[in-house]
């Protein structure tokens, strides 16, 4: 009897290094180190079987060779590193510019026409040669609840 599960564990050994090799033919070594931004393969809410990347997260430590803890908004999570996927950031985010410079047609010509520049900010929320929406009174909109006064612009007769 022993001799019957000394060669069962052979036999697992054998087949379980000809499945590792398989594995690692098509493998991706993973490596994160703590403060990466990472996108985590997480199921769908609305069904089961679908998944999807959602992030990014932080990654905080690494647990082994495969395992790490991730910031999943306040809590740490431990993931696989087979689910976890690198972020990449957009390193420069320029500054768009919306002008319309189109003649204006005649069912419109009442509306006070103003010009607005949109802003968008860097990854330092940094903000540069950029201008904040003016009001017909010549005020600056700062902040986005400020901006249902725009609602209550008057017509020019």
């Amino acid at each position: 009897m022993a001799e019957c599960a000394k060669v069962a564990a052979e036999n697992a050994n054998i087949s379980a290094n000809k499945y590792k090799s398989y594995f690692d033919l098509k493998s991706q070594n993973r490596q994160f180190r703590p403060g990466d931004e990472v996108l985590v393969l997480l199921p769908d809410c609305s069904n089961k079987l679908l998944v999807s990347w959602n992030g990014p997260f932080k990654v905080l430590e690494r647990r082994n060779r495969v395992n790490y803890l991730i910031d999943d908004m306040g809590n740490a999570k431990l993931y696989h590193a087979n689910l976890l996927n690198r972020y990449y950031r957009r390193t420069n985010v320029s500054l768009a510019q919306v002008l319309d410079e189109n003649p204006v047609s005649e069912e419109y010509k009442h509306y006070n026409p103003l010009t607005v520049q949109f802003c968008i900010k860097d990854e330092h929320d940094e903000i540069d040669d950029c201008e904040l929406p003016i009001t017909p009174d010549g005020k600056e909109f700062n902040s986005t609840s400020e901006g249902s006064a725009l609602a209550n612009i008057s017509r020019t007769d």
